[in-house]
C-alpha cells in the first residue's frame, strides 16, 4: 500500500485533538474516467467517515451504497493508498471551530462499469442541503476541476491537496497499472 503524509505543521499525532478515518473509492472506466463527487462545493472521490463498530472494508461498501447505489466486494483486500494529513487548525463542519485534526484516509482502486446503481440513492441530510452529485471525469478534468474551484468551503484546500495527491500516484502509473489489468 501506497502511503503519503501531509504535515505542514510538523504536529506530534498523539498531540492532535481529533481523529477521523475515512475511506474512499477510486471507481474508474476502461476510458480511464474517474467517478468524482462535488460535496459542500469540495471536489472528492466518492465514500465517507468509519462509523461505530465499522471497518474500512464496511463503511466503503455502506457508503457506496447509499451515495451512488451500487454493491462492491472488497473483502480481504488491503487498500490501494492511505493519505493522512495533521492538520493544525483543521475548520469544524458549519463553522463549527476549529480543531487539531489527523485525517486518515484509505483508497481503494475499483474497476467501474460507469452506471450507478437502480436503487434510490440513500444521502445524509447534510448530503442532500450540500447538493452531492457524482460524474465521471478524466484525470485533466479533475485537475481543472479542482485547480478552478470557486467555493467558499475553507475546508476544501485539504481535499484538494488530497485528491490532486491522488491523481498523481494515478498517473506515475503506481496504481494505474493495477487498474488497467483489472479491467481487461
Amino acid at each position: 500500500m501506497e502511503k503519503i503524509i501531509f504535515n505542514d505543521d510538523n504536529l506530534e499525532k498523539e498531540l492532535v485533538n481529533e481523529i477521523t478515518v475515512k475511506v474512499r473509492a477510486i471507481l474508474i472506466n476502461t476510458d480511464n474516467e474517474i467517478l468524482v463527487a462535488n460535496y459542500g462545493g469540495i471536489f472528492l472521490f466518492p465514500g465517507g467517515t468509519l462509523e461505530k463498530n465499522e471497518n474500512i472494508e464496511m463503511t466503503l461498501i455502506r457508503e457506496l451504497e447509499e451515495e451512488l447505489g451500487i454493491k462492491i466486494t472488497i473483502e480481504n483486500r488491503v487498500p490501494d493508498l492511505l493519505i493522512e494529513q495533521l492538520i493544525m487548525n483543521y475548520p469544524k463542519r458549519n463553522n463549527k471551530g476549529m480543531t487539531d485534526r489527523l485525517m486518515s484516509t484509505y483508497y481503494y482502486l475499483i474497476p467501474f462499469n460507469g452506471t450507478l446503481g437502480s436503487k434510490i440513492i440513500s444521502l445524509t441530510d447534510n448530503e442532500i442541503n450540500d447538493n452531492f452529485t457524482v460524474h465521471m471525469y478524466s484525470i485533466s478534468e479533475i485537475r481543472n476541476l479542482v485547480l478552478n474551484n470557486e467555493t467558499s468551503n475553507p475546508r476544501d484546500k485539504f481535499f484538494a491537496r488530497e485528491i490532486n495527491a491522488v491523481l498523481e500516484i494515478i498517473e506515475s502509473q503506481k496504481l494505474l497499472g493495477k487498474i488497467l489489468c483489472k479491467n481487461k
